[in-house]
């Protein structure tokens, strides 16, 4: 956390702008968008199975390739007949998975769904 803060500060008084968030984190020198990224995502990918058993070096470009996403009661994620681009971990809550309005699975946390599409 300080070598982040570190960082916003010397961009700051560089640069004398932040920028969005996105844009910002994009200028953080790769190891430390790795770091950061481990710090937050982490707890996320130990809950899920198939990345158990996975090399750390590996994990650690997965994390950079993480987007949090929030969905509300009521969203669909993905629909029957659309093409997958994404793979989805459910990090907290719970989902269900309907075919033709019949649930046919509940997933919750450290569930892995759309992997199938990658």
């Amino acid at each position: 956390q300080t070598r982040v803060r570190n960082w916003f500060q010397y961009n700051w008084e560089d640069r004398n702008t932040l920028e969005d968030d996105d844009t910002t984190l994009s200028f953080l020198p790769t190891t430390l968008q790795t770091e950061l990224a481990i710090s937050i995502h982490y707890d996320t990918l130990s809950k899920v199975q198939l990345f158990q058993d996975c090399e750390k070096t590996f994990l650690h470009s997965l994390v950079l390739k993480l987007k949090p996403a929030l969905f509300l009661p009521g969203d669909y994620i993905c629909k029957k007949g659309e093409i997958g681009r994404e793979m989805y971990i459910v990090n907290h809550g719970k989902l269900d998975v309907f075919i033709d309005d019949k649930r046919i699975a509940g997933l919750e946390d450290g569930a892995v769904f759309g992997e199938i599409s990658l």
